[in-house]
């Protein structure tokens, strides 16, 4: 429990995602299994997320670690993805801008709409994983199926950078 003692809480305000992505790497670290990481989780969030958290009643409380993921990215990931890609589509060169700091603008926006496209997905698995019986698709294949559904395309992003570069 060395490397989870240094781990950060989480307490509603932190970046869902990465706080998630910190939590199961300090969690493999120290071989954890799921059932683990669900029962250690509950130490580790404080403040609105402890009080979401402890709100659940035995019933409620999530059965496994891919529920728990599904109702935590639920609660406090707060982007959707069609409003990133409306952001990715406006965003355009200010007058007087770079070409070098509009493309660093424009990357920022992709890197956070990759995020919700990742949150998405990791709460679209766990809830294909919670119904479905069809044990032949991988996690891997059933992102890489999600990505090419809700994520936006490389010809789609370089056709919305284009369209926002002015000339002045």
């Amino acid at each position: 429990m060395t490397i989870f003692r240094h781990l950060e809480s989480f307490s509603g305000k932190e970046n869902p995602d990465d706080w998630l992505e910190a939590y199961e790497a300090a969690a493999q670290a120290e071989s954890w299994e799921d059932n683990r990481k669900l029962l250690c989780v509950g130490l580790k969030l404080r403040k609105q997320a402890k009080q979401w958290y402890s709100t659940f009643s035995s019933l409620e409380k999530p059965k496994t670690w891919l529920e728990f993921i599904t109702m935590f990215l639920e609660e406090f990931g707060d982007d959707d993805i069609q409003a990133s890609l409306a952001e990715c589509y406006k965003i355009a060169q200010r007058k007087e801008e770079s070409l070098k700091h509009y493309l660093n603008r424009f990357r920022k926006y992709l890197k956070k709409h990759d995020t919700i496209v990742k949150r998405e997905i990791a709460i679209r698995y766990a809830k294909h994983s919670q119904i479905s019986t069809d044990t032949t698709k991988s996690k891997a294949e059933f992102e890489k199926e999600e990505i090419s559904k809700i994520s936006m395309q490389e010809e789609n992003r370089v056709e919305a950078f284009i369209s926002g570069l002015r000339h002045y």
